[in-house]
């Protein structure tokens, strides 16, 4: 190989370093679940809501709690709390006060034993329960309840 050849692979091969080094993504490839945009849901110039990665892909927001008696008030927007500790007495989960028709709220047991307390979910203003309370939960087991606008009552579905 002549000295001129072997100089134009060397340029070439550092030609093709800097392109795979450039070319890379500098973004990340997933979502966080954390990006938001306005969606109009009155048609142009209407009214707009903001709308995060997590609604659109149909997904659902949680909570660890290691409370172990009283009352959990539940985050907003969160579908899930999951219980890491034991309990050592009963649990008050206060249900939202403005709920969406069709909201899922849920308990976990994310322990390794069986709760021998009871969950109780408990009715905002103007709401109704049916079966709020969650008992003798084994471990790993969840009890969810979802709300129907049309009579403001959260039913029990699992």
């Amino acid at each position: 190989m002549t000295r001129r050849s072997a100089w134009f692979l060397g340029v070439a091969l550092a030609a093709l370093g800097t392109a795979l080094a450039v070319g890379q993504q500098l973004t990340p490839s997933g979502l966080s679940g954390n990006e938001t945009w306005s969606v109009a849901t009155g048609g142009p110039g209407g009214p707009s809501i903001f709308v995060t990665t997590n609604h659109m892909r149909n997904t659902s927001s949680y909570a660890l709690s290691s409370a172990t008696t009283g009352t959990v008030t539940p985050v907003a927007n969160t579908v899930a709390t999951i219980f890491t500790a034991a309990l050592t007495g009963a649990i008050t989960f206060p249900a939202p006060s403005a709920p969406l028709d069709g909201q899922k709220i849920s308990v976990s047991n994310g322990t390794a034993a069986a709760f021998t307390q009871t969950i109780t979910l408990t009715a905002a203003t103007g709401q109704t329960v049916v079966n709020g309370a969650c008992a003798a939960d084994p471990a790993g087991t969840t009890c969810a309840w979802i709300y129907v606008a049309s009579n403001t009552t959260w039913y029990r579905i699992q």
